[in-house]
């Protein structure tokens, strides 16, 4: 966990849809300082995982009435957005007058680019491109809609999936399994939520709490709260794992890695790469 104040919007719905991603793994953040640092890219020293690595399930082509606006750039893990402008509206609907969601500046609250996930692109009421995103906020998997040229798009091929009853992270480039590690994932009464989630924010900084550092997702836990835990319970995958608890439960809802795990991703995995939490 670590900490994180937040403060942003809501969700909606809208029109044709093209292009979904899926994502995966997670962790929560309470109160802590902003970090430095980088590092470069590693793979897990332990082998025995799991005996098939997971296939993300098929999902058949949607039928829309009319093609996108074939503003997404070629990718094979999903898409992400940055604001243009210093800050931005987000819309419940694909219109310009539509009700506003919230308006998120273009730094986060750690200093990083907003990002949002891109979850569809369309044409909007107005006949321009626009695209449905994914926002930092709660509940988890909260949407709503920006203009396509509001944003700049960023495609990528690298994703994560954290799975579970297994305790098992999964690396994925280019639709192929490259990496896995076994994390610690949260008891029965504190769970790692599921879902697809995307990082939001990273700490490339050494603390007690955190380990190595903080891969920070968009999502939240849905058990804990200001009330109870400092800040927001920001989701996250961060250092600082017991190795006895690895491969089981044992956190508060985030997946935890160990430090030499997770060193070498916190500068190799840049903001809006998926995250997908399966049970």
């Amino acid at each position: 966990m670590a900490r994180s104040p937040v403060g942003i919007r809501r969700r909606l719905g809208v029109n044709a849809v093209l292009g979904v991603l899926a994502v995966a793994s997670v962790v929560m953040l309470g109160a802590q300082a902003r970090p430095a640092g980088a590092a470069g890219l590693a793979t897990s020293p332990a082998k025995t995982r799991l005996a098939v690595p997971y296939v993300p399930e098929a999902k058949p082509a949607m039928a829309v009435a009319q093609p996108g606006p074939g503003v997404l750039p070629p990718a094979t893990a999903g898409w992400s957005a940055r604001p243009l402008a210093e800050s931005i509206e987000v819309k419940a609907n694909a219109a310009p007058d539509a009700a506003v969601v919230g308006v998120f500046s273009n730094i986060n609250t750690y200093g990083d680019p907003q990002t949002f996930a891109v979850r569809a692109e369309l044409w909007g009421m107005d006949g321009r491109p626009w695209l449905r995103v994914q926002l930092p906020i709660r509940p988890n998997g909260a949407e709503g809609f920006v203009p396509a040229d509001s944003v700049r798009v960023e495609g990528h091929d690298q994703k994560f999936v954290v799975m579970r009853s297994t305790g098992v992270l999964q690396r994925y480039q280019f639709g192929q399994l490259n990496g896995e590690w076994l994390v610690t994932v949260g008891t029965s009464s504190r769970p790692t939520p599921l879902g697809t989630f995307y990082v939001w924010t990273i700490w490339r900084h050494e603390t007690a709490a955190y380990g190595a550092g903080v891969l920070a997702l968009d999502g939240h836990s849905e058990v804990l709260g200001p009330h109870n835990w400092p800040g927001e319970a920001r989701l996250a995958i961060h250092g600082n794992a017991r190795p006895a608890q690895l491969g089981g439960p044992g956190s508060s809802g985030c997946p935890r890695m160990l430090d030499r795990d997770i060193a070498p991703l916190l500068g190799s995995v840049p903001l809006g790469t998926p995250v997908e939490i399966v049970a």
